[in-house]
């Protein structure tokens, strides 16, 4: 996770996490797109689909 933030330091740049571990997508990114089976079935703000 050190290395994602030292390549991506600006909070208005974008990048990409995928990680089946909750507390990581919980505490490093504002938006999520959950796939399953091939297709998108969630998508939006991470407090809306992500509990910790």
């Amino acid at each position: 996770m050190e290395l994602l933030q030292r390549l991506c330091p600006d909070p208005n740049m974008a990048s990409t996490l995928a990680s089946h571990k909750t507390y990581l997508v919980a505490a490093y990114t504002d938006t999520v797109h959950i796939p399953e089976g091939g297709q998108l079935i969630a998508y939006g703000p991470t407090t809306a689909h992500v509990s910790t």
